[in-house]
Formats: C-alpha cells, sequence, structure tokens
C-alpha cells in the first residue's frame, strides 16, 4: 500500500468553509480526506509519544476539522458565549475524533458499517462546551 499524503490544508481550507459542521464528521466525509486525516491524526499521535519526531504541520488539518465541529456545534445550541476548553478536554475530544475517523476508514475498507460514532462525539464535545469555567481552570492546573 502506498503511503498517504498530509492533507493538502489550503483545499480542505477552501472545501468545508462551505460546508455544515456535520458533513465534516468521519461518517461524512468524502474519500478523498478521510484517509489523509487519518494519517495526520496518526503523525501526530507518533509525535505525542516522542517529541523528538516533532511536527505541527499534520496537527493543522484535524485542528480546522476540530474547529469547523466545535463552531457549528455552538451555534447550533445558540451559545454565543465565550467557551473555554481545557487542554486536556480538547485532548480527549480529539482523540474521540481519532477513533470515530480510525473506524470509519475501516468500515470502508471492510464495506462493514458502524453506527453511533456521530452521537459519542457531539456527546463528548457537549460534556465539555458544558463543563462550568471553573472545572476548565482546575483541570488545566492539575
Amino acid at each position: 500500500m502506498q503511503p498517504i499524503d498530509p492533507t493538502d490544508l489550503d483545499l480542505l481550507s477552501s472545501v468545508i468553509r462551505k460546508l455544515p459542521y456535520r458533513s465534516v464528521f468521519p461518517t461524512a466525509l468524502a474519500d478523498r480526506w478521510i484517509r489523509p486525516i487519518a494519517r495526520d491524526l496518526r503523525e501526530v499521535e507518533r509525535t505525542m509519544a516522542d517529541p523528538s519526531e516533532s511536527s505541527t504541520a499534520s496537527m493543522a488539518g484535524p485542528l480546522l476539522l476540530a474547529l469547523h465541529i466545535m463552531a457549528g456545534r455552538l451555534q447550533e445550541r445558540q451559545i454565543d458565549a465565550p467557551i473555554a476548553f481545557s487542554v486536556r478536554g480538547f485532548q480527549r475530544w480529539m482523540r474521540v475524533y481519532q477513533f470515530a475517523v480510525e473506524r470509519e476508514v475501516v468500515a470502508r475498507y471492510t464495506g462493514i458499517p458502524i453506527s453511533g460514532d456521530d452521537e459519542t462525539l457531539l456527546e463528548i464535545l457537549d460534556l465539555e462546551i458544558d463543563r462550568p469555567p471553573e472545572d476548565v481552570a482546575d483541570e488545566d492546573e492539575g
């Protein structure tokens, strides 16, 4: 199998800007995007395990999708107040997103569909959105 190129951030940005946030859930991502995003997330995971292999470029595509989902969810829930995410909370949500992306890649490869991942993404995101500000500060300090 040939290596997968990193996500083309300029193209991804121009494409998702026009899409509703639910269109970038792993189950809805076009084949054109799911593999490079999975590759980028795996690279970020590898970099976290060994910081000497540091590369921030791989985080850009997944981060863009995460922020698009977060902004869309806030708009859908009609929340316009500032929201604070703890670093740990954001990392938790990104791990759930990575898990959902990888499951979707496997589902497409095997032809065996999965369900429930979109709802799980929203549940975890809503937990972070609804976390009291003092809990966010405590988590980042601890």
